[in-house]
Order: C-alpha cells, then structure tokens, then sequence
C-alpha cells in the first residue's frame, strides 16, 4: 500500500510561528520562577548509545530537554520552534549529532492538554540549530525511526488530527534525502494514523508499524476502529502486509510495539481493544503469527508502549500507570517497577544494552535514572516543565506568592520573590490539593483562604499557614446531577471577598466562602443529549465566571457548548448569547470578561482548536453582548488564544495568550506584537495582572509560570502616542533588600534556582523616532548628579528598561565593602559604588537635545 506524495521544502533554520515575524513591544525579559519540583509529560527518550551520558527528553508541551552529564544539568534544546509539543524523536545511529523531532503529541489525554504540532526537524549539530524538515499538517506524530546506517533514511509515523474525522496528513512517511522530500507509503484511510513503527535489528528492510482508528471530541471518544492493525514491510517501507492470524479480529485501539534486539524474530505488542481481546500479544516469527500471552494492556489511548530488554528477550516491560514486567515472555506480568518514590503514569522505559542496570524512565513526573535496575531512582528535578492550566496571585506583604493547577501535578503555590540569594527554590513551594489541579483563586484581603480544586470540581478551602483543607463542594438535591467540567470555573466577587462563584452546568454561589451554596441559575448549558457509552467526560458545563468589576451582580459565564450567559441581577433572569460574528455556531468559550473602565464592555474568547479549528477568536462588545467585533487583529492565524486580560488602568492595553506565546495590543486590538522576545513558543492557557505589583503573570502549560515584572511603563503608552518625544517611566522603586544564604551554595549544579527580580529601581523608557543613544542621570533632592547610565536606542522595540542598582558612581580603590545587608552608603568598590541612602530622585533622560524627567523612589527594606 503505497501513496506517492512528494513533498518539496525549503530549508530553514527556526522558522518562527506566524505572527512572530513582528519586532516585541519591549525589551522586558520574562522571568521563570518555576517549579522544577514537579516534571510533566515525558513522551520520548532518546539517548546517544556510544555515549549514555547524553540523552535527550521529549516532552508533551515543554520542547525537547538535553543532558551531557547523565542528568547533573539541563537545557531545553527545541524550545523556539512553531510548535514544541513533541511526538516523537531519535538520534540517528550512526551520527549522534544528527537528531529528528516530529512535533505532536499521540497520548489522547484530554481535549485541554494535548498539543497538536507543526510537522518533523531536523538538527545536524546535537541541537544547537533546527531545520523544519515537512510533514507541516500532520498535526499528531508518534514515532520516527533512522536507518541505522544512513541518517538521511528517516520513518515518521503521523496520526493527523486528534479532532477531525480526516486528513490527508495521516499514515507512515518516509524521505531517504534528509527530508527535502517525503512518501506516504503507509495510508491505512480515514480516522485512521499511524502511531507506532518499529525495526528489526540487523536487516533495516524489516518494519512494523501500528496504525490507529481514533478521534476526540468534547462530547465523544472513538479510541479502536476497523482501521486500527499491525502492518509489516520487507522492503524497507515499500510496500506493506496488514498482520493477522492470531490478532484480534474485531476492532481494536492503540498499539504498541517492540522488536527484541538480541533475537529480533521474537515481537511484543500491546494492543487495546475489548475485555476479550485486549492484552500482549507475542510473534517469535517475525509477525506471521501471534499469540495472546496475557490480558494486560497498556491502558489504551493514554499510553500504548511496550518494551523487550535488549539483552533478554524473556524479559518485557508494558508501561501504564504503573510498570508492570514479565521474565517469561510475557506469560505473567508483575509489579515491580519502578517502585517507591516515583511519579506513576509511564511513557518511556530505556534500558542500556551494555549495563542493563541502567535505566532511564519518562513518566508524568519527568525523568529518573537508576543504576541498581530500578531498585532506586533519581529524579531529574532541574527541568522547569509543569503544565499549569491556570494561575492565580495572592496579596501578601513583601512578596506576593502564585498558585496554580497543573495537569496530573497537583495545584501548587510559590513566591514570586524571596529574601533568599539564591532566589526561589524547589522547597519554597508546597501542594494545595492533589491530583490534576485546576482553578485556584485566593480571597484578596486574607491570603490564608485559598479556593483550589482537583479534576471534575473537587473543591477545597486551603489554608497555606496551617495547611488545613476543607472540603467545599456543593451538593446537588435529589433528582439533580451535577456536571462538572474537567476545570471547574472558581470566582471570588470583586464586591465581597467572601462571596465565591463555583459553575457546574449551574452557577452556584457561597456568601460564606463555601460553608453552604446556592445556585443562582437554570441550567445555563444548551442541555444536548450525549451519549454516556461514547464519552469520557462530562459536556454542558460551565468553563469561565467573571462578575463586572464596576458593578455587584452583573455576572457572565462562558460554557464548553459555545454560550454565554449574561445576568444582571445577581442570576435573578438571565440572557443568553450564543452567536458572535465569524465564529463559528458551538465552538467553546474558554472565557468571559467585564472591562474595569467601561459598564457595558466585554470580551469574549472562544476557542476552536477541539473542532479542529485554529484561527485566534477576540471579540468585544460594547453593549453588553448585544452586539460584537473581533479585536483579534493580526494575530497569530494558526494560534488560537487560549487567555486573555484587559489592563486594569490602560483600556487600549490588552493581552492575548496563544499556542505561541503572549501578544500585547497598545491600540485596543487592532495590532498585536509579541510582547517580549524571551518566552519560548508555549500555549498560555492563563494569566493575570497583579494588582499591587503591576506584575503580568502568566501559567504556561509547559514551561511553568513567568513574570513579566512590573508594565507600567506599557501602561503608560497607548499606540497614538507622538512619535517626535521620548518617554520615561518609574516602573518600580527600588528597594534595599536584605538578603541571606541558605546555605547552599556549595551543593553541586543539582539544586533548582529560579531568580529574584533584579534589584533596583525600574526605569522604562521609549526613545523618539531617528533617536540615537541616549543619556540617563540620576539627580538627588539638591539636583546633585548621583549617577549616570548609557541608554541604548533600537529603533525596533517600543519600550526599554534600564535598572539603577540604587548606588552612586564607581568610586576608584573602594574597599570591599559590608556585603550583604550593608547599611546605605556603605561603600562597596569593587567596581561598584555605594549605596545611596533611600529617598526620592531625579531621574532625566536626554537624547537629541531633548530631556524628560520622572521621580523615582529608593526604599529601605520594610523588615528592617
């Protein structure tokens, strides 16, 4: 069965997504603060053989990680491209710095955490450089497979979209030039991919590939299908026979396969399907027939791996949610891996073939390594990959802490800052409530009251000081079900911090943080009937609450069946919406939002990419949902947005987050720029604006959560702005911490750091057009200079930072100084100066034979 199909491409190094071609709006830099505590989704492993110290981790959503040194330290690698969700990669054999990674993760986890791609890269130098090599619509790719002795002979498996009934991207590929061009030799049809591929060592003519009959939608779940079967070539991908005697006749689900590589005549699959069929299966004839050896399975969509150790082809691991591992050929199966300390959930088991003690494991968790054959492990616990599907601030005193719910990693709290020179730490952060966390909102006025929840609305009360949960979900009267959606919508009225919103398919509300609930509503759903046989969730349920923050009782809701509910009388009468302008009918609102400068504006995000649909949906309405316009304007055409927030003192400033990253608008939405240039190409699914701070905080699902701190001077800028003046602004006083060391500092490359803020005052700036480099002074309360700074023009960026580190000019043959927690004034040397004593300043600009001033602040620290 072979489709010739060429494909044609051009060679380029990081092609960048779409609208990221634009200049950013500044030149902030973002700050990850972690946690590394917890890892994500491993999808693949890969590791250079001749050299087991380097490997390579491919993850769900966070891009492709890379170690030389077994695992001591961590680089992301693929973190840039278009897409970084990850199907599926390899070194090639017989070059190691010769790597491919196909882009889309397989595992059906769920509608919300499944990234699709944007096709197979190439690298030629262990990493450093990518190249896009094709396969662009593919959307969902398994395995790739190189010759293992010509590295331009490459095998990609591609599933096509998670979400549609067709595409033309699905089946096995094959290029034997490197990937200028590729073959569809394997196109099993229809809802039909391919998920797997596997070759026999020694005789690379001899493939087995796995094709799979899926497709998920919110409402239904297709995970086996006629079309789903065991395909084998001898020729090496030429033409194809599907296999039969001995496997399941009926329908069956995914497929996993494994060659044994001391005797590749003997073959392992596991093979979803019915009670009575599912199961491994084993050929010890290179595939002509099998034989069901034991009813174990590999948990279906979620998993689907299977591996024989390469020295033992007795022994076989399948990977689910826990390990389980049979000595006799696959005739018994127990538990014995990995054992205590270990995330469950398991993707990729490798066993080295020359120490087989050593093992490296990818599961839900990240990565851990053994050396004793799984009787210990050591996690990887440097790599900052965490999957937040939401992100919320608290309101404390000096630092603000964040909390959010991550996929299968509990929702979690954490500092922003620290007194800690190290800066912020695996330890400083703790669990709020366990399993896949979701919403998390703290009461503004008592950070102690912490609302967070696991899947499906499980909602507790946490109390971050004495670690107390309380159990808070409303209780549905008899007669009444509730739905809950996999990320139950949580929100704390802006009128009355002990007023909080919780959605089901209804909106219910608590006037005593959560002690006792009322609904407030109907059924704010349309109420479609599915069918509970072919689902794996529930559907109708509400997905986003917003109260207007100008006025008590008028409220929104945002459902998963493409409405928006509108009241404004507390939920006395509501009004439905259930149309808006180039969207299409039922596509889900992801969320809802009140201006803060205006009564009757709103804003709508809807986000279609679970109907296979990726264009970016932004729509504002200036009459309460009467009427609606996209403000989507130039962004990103294949990027739906995922979050979005209106600036709470700018009302031209918005912010998107997308498939690839944050994009600002300074005129209201008709433009959109990145907006700084140092976050990789993540999905943003939440963000918000600390209220204090000025902070923009966002929760990736992937790289953990950034700061951007302090947009005041974005705030400051609107798009009409003349272009002939240069602008200043305080973005931040400076305050001088003190700092102390934990005592860590002589512990090896181990240990997780997340940095501070830079310390000193945050002064923004905007140079007029043609402007060349500029000069900015700092000037005491006498107009006496105190320092000066260069201040670098880019014609490009709209608005740069500099930071005064709150000291004088660099006084020649200082003394060492007092170091830390030294008092103002104290002088430093060492090429800096001293520190000025706290008080307000003179800071101006001048560039051009023009000068613009702003006063800035240095504090002395508040615990002192």
């Amino acid at each position: 069965m072979v489709i010739r199909i060429l494909i044609l491409l051009s060679l380029l190094a990081w092609p960048a997504p779409p609208a990221q071609t634009h200049v950013p709006l500044t030149a902030l830099t973002w700050r990850n603060v972690g946690p590394a505590v917890t890892g994500t989704r491993i999808v693949e492993l890969a590791v250079v053989e001749r050299d087991p110290r380097t490997f390579y981790a491919a993850t769900a959503s966070s891009g492709v990680w890379k170690t030389t040194n077994a695992g001591t330290t961590w680089s992301p690698v693929f973190e840039r491209a278009g897409r970084i969700s990850i199907g599926g990669m390899a070194v090639a054999p017989s070059n190691p710095d010769i790597l491919w990674v196909a882009t889309g993760e397989p595992n059906m986890r769920n509608l919300r955490s499944t990234s699709p791609g944007h096709g197979i890269y190439r690298s030629d130098d262990a990493g450093l450089t990518w190249q896009h090599r094709g396969l662009r619509n593919s959307q969902h790719m398994g395995r790739v497979v190189v010759h293992p002795t010509n590295p331009d002979i490459v095998y990609a498996s591609a599933l096509g979209s998670m979400w549609g009934s067709n595409n033309d991207a699905r089946g096995l590929w094959k290029t034997t030039d490197g990937g200028v061009t590729w073959r569809n030799v394997l196109s099993p049809g229809g809802r039909t991919g391919v998920v797997d591929i596997a070759m026999a060592s020694g005789n690379a003519n001899v493939l087995y590939a796995a094709a799979w009959h899926r497709e998920r939608r919110d409402w239904s779940f297709i995970n086996t299908g006629a079309g789903s079967g065991i395909y084998k070539s001898t020729d090496a991908g030429e033409t194809w026979t599907r296999l039969a005697a001995g496997l399941p006749a009926g329908p069956m689900g995914r497929i996993g396969l494994s060659v044994c590589r001391s005797q590749p005549a003997t073959v392992f699959a596991a093979v979803e399907g019915d009670a009575a069929t599912r199961g491994v299966y084993r050929s010890t004839d290179a595939g002509v027939t099998w034989t069901r050896r034991a009813p174990i399975s590999a948990s279906s969509y979620y998993y689907g791996q299977i591996r024989c150790d390469p020295g033992d082809p007795q022994r076989v691991h399948v990977l689910q949610t826990e390990i389980a591992t049979s000595s006799d050929g696959g005739a018994t199966f127990r538990t014995e891996l990995p054992g205590l300390g270990v995330h469950v959930d398991h993707h990729d088991l490798w066993t080295n073939p020359s120490n087989r003690e050593h093992l490296i494991l990818g599961n839900d968790g990240g990565v851990y390594q053994s050396y004793d054959a799984g009787r210990n492990w050591r996690h990887m616990s440097q790599m900052v990959t965490t999957q937040f599907y939401t992100v919320a601030t608290d309101m404390r005193e000096p630092f603000y802490y964040v909390y959010g719910g991550t996929q299968d990693n509990n929702s979690l709290g954490g500092p922003s800052a620290t007194r800690n020179s190290d800066g912020i730490v695996n330890d400083d952060w703790y669990v709020t409530v366990g399993g896949d966390g979701f919403s998390v909102q703290v009461e503004p006025a008592n950070p102690n009251v912490v609302y967070t929840e696991s899947q499906y609305g499980g909602l507790v009360r946490f109390n971050p000081s004495t670690g107390e949960r309380r159990r808070i979900v409303p209780q549905a009267p008899a007669g009444v079900t509730y739905r809950w959606n996999w990320n139950a919508p949580i929100h704390i009225s802006p009128h009355d911090g002990t007023t909080v919103y919780f959605g089901s398919q209804f909106l219910h509300r608590s006037r005593n943080r959560g002690e006792s609930w009322e609904a407030v509503s109907p059924d704010l759903t349309k109420q479609v009937a599915i069918d509970p046989a072919n689902r794996i969730s529930d559907y109708g349920t509400l997905r986003f609450i917003h109260e207007s923050p100008r006025r008590a009782g008028v409220i929104a809701v945002a459902t998963d069946d493409g409405l928006v509910q509108v009241t404004e009388d507390g939920g006395g009468t509501w009004r439905k919406i259930e149309t808006f302008p180039g969207v299409p009918i039922g596509t889900q609102i992801v969320r809802v939002f009140f201006s803060a400068h205006d009564d009757k504006v709103m804003y709508v995000v809807p986000a279609g990419h679970e109907d296979d649909d990726f264009e970016p949906y932004l729509l504002r309405s200036a009459d309460l949902g009467v009427t609606w316009r996209s403000v989507a304007g130039d962004l990103p055409q294949d990027s739906p947005v995922l979050s979005f927030v209106e600036d709470p003192s700018n009302p031209k400033l918005l912010f998107a987050g997308t498939y690839a990253g944050v994009f600002g608008s300074l005129d209201a939405g008709q433009t959109w720029r990145p907006v700084a240039a140092s976050l990789p190409t993540v999905p943003v699914h939440d963000m918000v604006i600390h209220p204090r701070e000025r902070d923009l905080v966002i929760g990736t699902h992937g790289r953990g959560i950034w700061i951007l701190d302090s947009i005041r001077g974005l705030e400051a800028l609107t798009a009409e702005a003349p272009s002939s003046s240069s602008v200043l602004v305080a973005a931040r006083p400076g305050t001088q911490w003190t700092r102390f060391q934990r005592g860590r500092d002589a512990i090896g490359q181990t240990y997780f750091r997340a940095p501070n803020p830079e310390d000193g005052v945050y002064i923004d700036y905007r140079l007029f057009t043609g402007a060349g480099d500029g000069r900015l002074t700092i000037h005491n309360a006498a107009g006496e200079l105190v320092r000066t700074l260069s201040v670098p023009a880019d014609p490009g960026v709209i608005l740069r930072r500099v930071v005064w580190d709150m000291r004088g000019e660099v006084v020649a043959g200082g003394g060492r100084g007092a170091g830390a927690g030294e008092a103002p004034g104290a002088g430093r040397g060492g090429g800096r100066g001293a520190l000025v004593a706290p008080s307000t300043y003179q800071a101006r600009l001048t560039v051009g034979g023009q000068t613009v001033t702003t006063t800035v602040e240095v504090r002395a620290d508040p615990g002192r």
